[in-house]
């Protein structure tokens, strides 16, 4: 049996051997625990894996192109690919609805403060 006192250094990225591997959580004796890929090259092989499942077609404006210029999200759930322009405009409208859910509650705020008085 071997017992291991001091924390193993930090690996590099198996894939592309640049950068240090990210971090997978705590050993039961405290050490810490490493994934083999950096968090760069764990995200392009899962979206890879994402997109040749889907194809090469955006989701929601029907765009064809080299899978570079689709990204992976989490819409409702569900994992989407969806183009660069279509995501710019998904990001700008939540950015839009989240601003208008702040003023709203805001305001909701100011006018409970008002009737109480």
């Amino acid at each position: 049996m071997i017992m291991i006192h001091q924390q193993k250094p930090r690996p590099l990225c198996s894939e592309c051997k640049i950068h240090p591997a990210r971090s997978n959580g705590k050993s039961t004796r405290g050490f810490d625990l490493w994934h083999k890929l950096c968090g760069g090259c764990a995200k392009r092989k899962y979206t890879r894996k994402v997109v040749e499942a889907k194809g090469n077609t955006c989701e929601d404006c029907g765009f064809v192109g080299d899978p570079c210029q689709l990204d992976v999200v989490n819409i409702l759930g569900k994992h989407s690919t969806i183009c660069a322009n279509c995501n710019r405009l998904r990001i700008k409208h939540n950015n839009i609805l989240k601003r208008q859910r702040e003023e709203i509650t805001v305001d909701t705020t100011v006018l409970d403060l008002e009737y109480r008085l």
